[in-house]
């Protein structure tokens, strides 16, 4: 799914995330003892899993 805009951070109420058309997880801040700090760290934990399987699967396309 691609967005147009993205809210402000100031305004988020909630963080949605998605997996291609499907709708994966939302997240709550200040919900079940979630932070914005646990939020950022999921996301950038995230984005290092996912550039590991960009790298991996660029290097077994070379071979």
């Amino acid at each position: 799914m691609t967005k147009k805009y993205k809210t402000s951070q100031k305004n988020r109420e909630s963080y949605i995330y998605y997996s291609g058309s499907k709708k994966i997880a939302t997240i709550l801040p200040g919900k079940n003892g979630v932070t914005e700090i646990d939020i950022r760290f999921y996301i950038l934990k995230m984005i290092r899993k996912w550039t590991k399987v960009a790298a991996m699967i660029t290097e077994l396309l070379v071979i």
